[in-house]
């Protein structure tokens, strides 16, 4: 690094070093369209893009980790970068945007990122993003749609193995109604419902992820063995997406509004206390996971079919700095 203004340190970046990651971003992209659980994953989403619009309006990528030093952080963001191309053959030029974050981005990775198209945010949002606006585009290819204009609507949020309180700031931000367009891809909410076992965690008011578990739907991300030599090819396995899976809510009229959920505190560890390799042993009391039949990941859970009634929360009187989804509100 070289030295900038005073109290500052500027981070010297070359051309070549730039130049050198996109390459290996490129080379890891070009490997990610061959899996078939990618192109899933795509097909997935786009089936569940707000029942008004043409396309999405935003990816939002959270917590992918240093891709320039670590394999596993390249293959998660090339699967990003992958559902980014998927997602955008269905859009408008302009319509889909492309924002992503993560505090350990050195100035490589953020230059290498926008050569990539992504826009990196100058902030932590610590996930309190709201539902991206809806746009009305102009469509040269469908005349009937042209008269009345196309949406580009709805949030894709993209966020592996982030911590347990970013996807429950995520939920608490667009309580509500703003459910129905949005999507979260990351660790699996059936199975925080099945292995968080403190009685206080569960009831705490800013535990979004857990009070929306009886309307949460939920498809399980998994590759297929014709994958796995592929992702050796990268240095990595499949626990790249290990335990993961798609998460939606359709019945988003049934969630009361922002009555008996409170915020999380500020965080001060930066991407809302960020333990993104996987483990969720630090954050959570967890059963093993070998306790839990491996038909629960699997399956797509619809609350309606359950009969598990509406989701009633009690109004909290506490003030939300109170509460939090941290290592202490779950003990």
């Amino acid at each position: 690094a070289a030295e900038g203004p005073p109290g500052s340190r500027v981070e010297t970046v070359s051309q070549k070093e730039v130049d050198a990651l996109v390459g290996r971003v490129r080379q890891s992209c070009r490997t990610a369209r061959r899996l078939h659980a990618a192109a899933a994953l795509v097909a997935k989403i786009e089936t569940l893009k707000p029942h008004e619009a043409q396309c999405w309006r935003e990816l939002v990528c959270y917590g992918v980790g240093s891709f320039q030093s670590s394999p596993k952080a390249r293959v998660q963001l090339a699967i990003a970068h992958v559902l980014l191309d998927g997602l955008s053959q269905s859009a408008p030029e302009g319509a889909l945007r492309a924002v992503i974050f993560d505090p350990v981005f050195n100035e490589v990775e953020k230059r290498a990122l926008a050569v990539l198209g992504w826009s990196v945010l100058d902030h932590d949002e610590e996930g309190k993003r709201p539902i991206a606006e809806p746009l009305v585009v102009a469509s040269d290819d469908d005349p009937e749609r042209s008269r009345s204009g196309c949406l580009a609507a709805g949030t894709v949020f993209f966020m592996p193995h982030c911590p347990f309180r970013l996807y429950s700031n995520v939920l608490w931000r667009n309580w509500g109604p703003e459910l129905g367009s949005m999507v979260v891809v990351g660790n699996s909410f059936a199975a925080y419902d099945q292995r968080i076992i403190s009685r206080s965690a569960r009831k705490n008011p800013s535990n979004c992820v857990l009070r929306l578990a009886s309307l949460t739907m939920e498809e399980s991300f998994e590759f297929p063995p014709q994958d796995l030599d592929l992702l050796h090819q990268e240095g990595t396995g499949a626990d790249v997406l290990g335990d993961s899976g798609v998460m939606w809510w359709r019945e988003h009229h049934r969630i009361p509004m922002v009555q008996g959920v409170a915020e999380t505190p500020k965080d001060e560890g930066g991407l809302a206390d960020r333990d993104c390799g996987g483990s969720e042993a630090s954050s959570v009391i967890v059963r093993s996971s070998q306790s839990r039949g491996r038909g629960s990941a699997n399956r797509l859970r619809d609350s309606a079919e359950q009969s598990r009634g509406t989701l009633v929360l009690e109004p909290s009187t506490r003030p939300p700095e109170e509460f939090g989804v941290g290592h202490e509100s779950l003990e």
